[in-house]
């Protein structure tokens, strides 16, 4: 076959995966955007965010959703590889509908192009096992499962064996070695940037095959050439650090270039999402454990997949809580292949039949995929990953265990191939039945794409013409939705934002900001929790976009619901929720309590009270024992009014004190009470109670001064 005819040849099976792949969108001619209308709408926003950043109108770590919160990016993946694609394609004419889809479609086929690159140029499995493979790579039940979930962010998974690749190629290239290695660094480190699930679990997938690679001793020939190569025998533990340090001698330079541009591009990454994380903390195990499978997950492929859908449709695996999180299991040929290739690996190591590098590569990547199978079962409701989650760097921002089998199905593939290429060496009959095999290991990997899971450009078309354009000075706006899921109502007004070049308050993410009040958007106090979040600052252009007749309303008159009656109690049932600027425990019988170091409410006094000294009168209880105190501070518009120690346990504290003219000329009062040693009960060993408290507040109102 001459090089042009298998070029073509490439080229054409690498269409028919993306093909397959995105069958819903070309038939539906390209109506469906993949992801649905919740999630799929807050990617496509991201995706967009980017093209909006290139033109100079945004910046790059703020979306136009949560304002006026700053690095609202860092709530979720920032895509920025798709972002790019995509904003290369809006540059050559196409919709945000078709570039999005068209990005995706790019980005399976490079991974179509990558995984034959890997298992051709590297591998060396013969021609059309690696078509097929390639093929299969685009089309493995875990992801077409992940496209169904909206996770569109688990494609990226497409292009993690360009990054084995590169490694591979910066070991056995002695002319250009650094570049390669960068090269690598660049696409793990923009990885890691647009995906943080993908890449994390890659990482550690490879540092696991690595040490089970060097704990098992290397090859006779070792890795790279020239002076680096390494000859790792099995041997005493210290001989093998002694080579693995020779090793990495060798090729520092490699390793020097590979890590300066990789922590280069982690910058970014870092200043982006530290902030979050320190916000809103480390995921929970607790929370954690529904997503971790069972035995059983491991051939869960839902009642979509069109072999072995039935299974789980009879063991009823898709009615259960999570069971979107717990479908990424694989087909049972596509396992029991694995299974026969691992044996066939641990077969040689046991006889000591000294294979190959690639070989032995095989068996610690085969490995490695079991040990992270037993890390994440679950059994019993226990589950070793307890041992990740507090020892691994990163884990701890993992909400979805399960998701990893997307990343091992590429090593479990590797695996295969490396295996085919040992058993079709010399064989046509074995050279049929691995071709034949494949085949088959793609047609079980088949499932239905689930018509729910996509996002109408037709119908995104009629809801940007149904809204009728903002007023001139509109800079800002929240969404009145009454007629509509929430999550709808949120990626509504963030679709519009972008569409026409505004700020709004609503907004939804994988995580959200802390003390963010509106996401109950049908709630009664819905507008007042916007003034919460606003602080009560009514910010210059302001309006309502009614969702039902796609008006804007003026949003001036929400000023109202600040309004304070003289005497009125602060913390009575009816007004607390109306003044609640962030820091409370929540309204409970007798009051409420503080909660963290900074507690505060917001009101507005009548026209009586405005420029006039006032009296504020408050009944106050203190978390305190022989052993603890609290110190408060209160502020009234910044202003420091008073300081307390309080050292008595159980003993009420009493205030009456006058608010100077001077701070109530503005017409709101903004009451701040810093409590530098809130703690909880069970920290004084007084209960269960883990909430940070600081003082309860019984009663507290404001009069005109005698």
């Amino acid at each position: 076959m001459n090089s042009i005819l298998r070029r073509v040849i490439v080229a054409l099976s690498g269409l028919f995966a993306v093909a397959m792949f995105f069958r819903l969108q070309i038939t539906s001619g390209f109506d469906a955007v993949p992801g649905d209308i919740w999630d799929g709408r807050l990617l496509m926003g991201i995706v967009e965010h980017w093209r909006l950043v290139l033109l100079g109108e945004r910046e790059w770590h703020t979306l136009a959703m949560f304002w006026p919160q700053e690095g609202s990016l860092g709530y979720s993946d920032t895509f920025f590889l798709t972002g790019m694609a995509y904003s290369l394609l809006r540059l050559f004419g196409l919709d945000q509908w078709h570039a999005y889809t068209a990005a995706y479609m790019g980005l399976g086929y490079a991974g179509y192009l990558s995984m034959y690159w890997l298992l051709r140029g590297f591998v060396r499995l013969p021609f059309l096992h690696s078509l097929l493979l390639a093929v299969l790579f685009v089309n493995v039940s875990p992801m077409i499962m992940g496209v169904n979930n909206s996770h569109m962010q688990l494609t990226y998974a497409w292009l993690l064996p360009c990054v084995i690749a590169l490694g591979w190629k910066s070991l056995l290239d002695e002319r250009r070695p650094l570049l390669w290695a960068s090269l690598c660094a660049l696409l793990l480190g923009l990885l890691f940037f647009s995906t943080f699930y993908v890449s994390w679990f890659f990482v550690l997938i490879v540092c696991i095959a690595l040490f089970l690679f060097l704990a098992g001793g290397s090859v006779e020939g070792g890795i790279g050439k020239g002076p680096s190569r390494v000859d790792l025998r099995l041997g005493i533990c210290r001989d093998r650090i002694d080579a693995v340090l020779r090793w990495a001698w060798g090729n520092r330079r490699r390793l020097l270039a590979f890590g300066a541009v990789f922590a280069l591009l982690l910058l970014p990454f870092v200043w982006l999402y530290l902030p979050v994380l320190q916000e809103s903390g480390p995921r929970s195990y607790r929370a954690m454990k529904p997503t971790m499978p069972v035995l059983v997950d491991f051939i869960n492929v839902d009642p979509l997949n069109y072999t072995w859908g039935w299974i789980a449709d009879s063991l009823k695996l898709h009615v259960r809580d999570f069971c979107g999180e717990l479908r990424f299991g694989l087909p049972l040929l596509t396992l029991c292949t694995f299974f026969a290739a691992f044996v066939f690996f641990a077969r040689r190591q046991l006889l000591g039949r000294h294979p190959d590098t690639l070989s032995r590569v095989a068996f610690a990547m085969s490995l490695a995929v079991l040990v992270c199978w037993l890390l994440s079962i679950k059994v019993g409701g226990n589950s070793l990953w307890w041992l990740v989650y507090t020892f691994v760097p990163g884990a701890k921002a993992i909400r979805c265990v399960f998701r990893i089998n997307v990343v091992l199905t590429m090593f479990l593939l590797l695996v295969v191939a490396v295996y085919f290429r040992e058993l079709v060496r010399g064989s046509r009959v074995a050279q049929a039945f691995a071709a034949i095999l494949c085949v088959l290991m793609f047609a079980e990997n088949m499932a239905r794409l689930s018509p729910g899971y996509r996002i109408s450009r037709r119908e995104c078309l009629a809801m940007l013409a149904h809204a009728q354009p903002p007023p001139e000075d509109a800079r800002v706006f929240y969404i009145k939705a009454p007629d509509c899921d929430y999550i709808i109502a949120h990626m509504e007004a963030f679709v519009l934002a972008q569409h026409f070049g505004l700020e709004t308050v609503n907004g939804h993410s994988g995580l959200l900001p802390k003390s963010w009040p509106l996401d109950d958007v049908h709630s009664p106090a819905y507008e007042k929790n916007l003034l919460v979040w606003l602080k009560g600052e009514l910010p210059k252009g302001l309006y309502a976009y009614d969702r039902p007749s796609g008006q804007w309303q003026d949003a001036s008159a929400l000023a109202d619901l600040l309004d304070y009656r003289e005497g009125e109690d602060l913390v009575a049932a009816h007004t607390f929720s109306s003044y609640d600027m962030g820091g409370w425990s929540g309204l409970e019988p007798w009051g409420a309590w503080t909660e963290g170091k900074l507690s505060s409410l917001l009101f507005s006094l009548p026209e009586e009270m405005k420029g006039r000294p006032l009296r504020m009168e408050a009944k106050l209880r203190a978390l305190v024992s022989g052993s603890h105190s609290q110190r408060m501070t209160l502020r009234i518009n910044g202003e420091k009014l008073g300081y307390w120690l309080i050292t008595q346990e159980n003993a009420p504290l009493l205030l009456n004190m006058e608010i100077p003219a001077r701070l109530t000329g503005g017409g709101r009062l903004l009451l701040q009470l810093e409590l530098p040693d809130a703690t909880s009960p069970k920290t004084l060993g007084s209960g269960e109670d883990g909430r940070q408290l600081g003082v309860g507040v019984e009663m507290m109102r404001i009069t005109g001064a005698e």
